[in-house]
């Protein structure tokens, strides 16, 4: 999973309100874009906003591993986060 694709079910969602899809989607922008690194936390807060399970892989750059139990809303090719 990238980037990209957690914008897109960011903003599709639909358990999310517009306001904290606002807030993921930019967020997320502004890590595809290199305008941030995003802390362990900051991945976390998305990942639980967008319904991920997420198992902590400290060794692997320090990104969580994010699994998925249902189909995306969406998909796109993007910039990896180390995120599958």
């Amino acid at each position: 999973m990238d980037v990209n694709e957690l914008i897109c079910i960011a903003s599709e969602h639909p358990s999310r309100t517009a306001r904290e899809a606002g807030i993921a989607r930019s967020t997320l922008n502004r890590i595809a874009t290199g305008k941030t690194q995003p802390s362990l936390e900051t991945l976390q807060k998305i990942a639980l906003t967008l319904g991920f399970d997420i198992e902590l892989n400290v060794t692997a750059a320090a990104f969580p591993r994010i699994w998925r139990h249902q189909r995306p809303f969406c998909s796109g090719v993007g910039i990896p986060l180390g995120i599958r």
